[in-house]
């Protein structure tokens, strides 16, 4: 199940009394952490980090960069330290934001594991049942009633599991019905026994070994805003991988992948697809091949 959490943005734009000139705009892209550090308008040292971040990690774009670094005008009350939405980060018409609270536990995770020299081990969990190691092609029927946004990133998210080249593949196609058949992943739209406002989809358990999921739920109860593209993309990259075996990388409600040297340690990857919850589609984590390699 992905969840995803929203809240409202609290960022504040330059007046015309705190505009910048524009001649004296600094184009922070370019310089290196230490040159940001001596040049930003910002105070506070946690945001300098927590933007650094995000910019070596693609999460934020040069332009929004720069407008941060240049104004210095970042604002939240102490109560809204972790809820803090850091919005529009990457410029596009799939702008996405990102809570202050998920930057933070992610720079905090690879500060530990820097500490235990032990970066590449990152911890992933797979349910009792996994599709068989032989692999295969898997049909993916879109029905009738998902609304045409979610057939999209089914499409595509069909489209970057095919693309890491392993021996499980999906082909996705729409039924002209609702109902439910065997031996292929129905993507439906209803909803989700148990879930919540927040509850994006949800991914029907393995029925026994060898198998795969057949069911797969775009929540019809969701009531969180409107999703971009992007993260209807990413829900549905996760979906899939619940449908092949794969679990949440950051609970411990189920089993360690084995033999794997990134999945060692009882350590989150921040950039796992599989992780509970999320708001930008990265690709896939190199833990992620890795245990996608070992099964298929």
């Amino acid at each position: 199940m992905l969840t995803i959490y929203t809240i409202s943005i609290f960022i504040v734009t330059c007046t015309k009394d705190q505009s910048v000139d524009n001649s004296e705009l600094i184009d922070f892209s370019k310089l290196t952490n230490e040159q940001v550090i001596e040049k930003t308008a910002i105070k506070d040292a946690s945001i300098i980090e927590e933007l650094e971040y995000m910019r070596q990690n693609n999460i934020i774009c040069p332009k929004k960069f720069n407008e941060l670094h240049n104004s210095g005008i970042v604002k939240f009350t102490p109560t809204e330290v972790d809820d803090y939405l850091y919005p529009f980060l990457m410029c596009g018409t799939n702008d996405i934001g990102v809570t202050r609270g998920t930057i933070r536990n992610q720079i905090n995770d690879l500060k530990a594991l820097k500490e235990q020299g032990s970066l590449d081990e990152r911890k992933h969990r797979k349910y009792k049942y996994m599709y068989a190691s032989a692999g295969g092609t898997i049909l993916v029927r879109e029905h009738l009633a998902l609304p045409q946004a979610w057939k999209n990133a089914t499409a595509e998210a069909c489209a970057a599991w095919n693309a890491l080249g392993f021996k499980v593949k999906f082909s996705g196609y729409c039924s002209s019905n609702n109902n439910y058949l065997a031996n292929e992943i129905d993507v439906a739209y209803d909803y989700v026994v148990g879930g919540t406002g927040n509850t994006v989809a949800w991914t029907q358990p393995i029925s026994s070994s060898g198998k795969f999921s057949e069911k797969i739920l775009v929540h019809k109860g969701y009531t969180g805003s409107e999703l971009s593209a992007e993260v209807k993309r990413l829900a549905m990259v996760h979906e899939i991988g619940h449908a092949i075996g794969l679990m949440h990388t950051d609970t411990n409600d189920a089993e360690q992948v084995p033999n794997v040297v990134c999945a060692g340690a009882n350590k989150t990857d921040p950039f796992s697809v599989m992780k509970q919850s999320g708001s930008k589609w990265l690709g896939f984590s190199s833990c992620d091949k890795q245990v996608i390699d070992f099964y298929w």
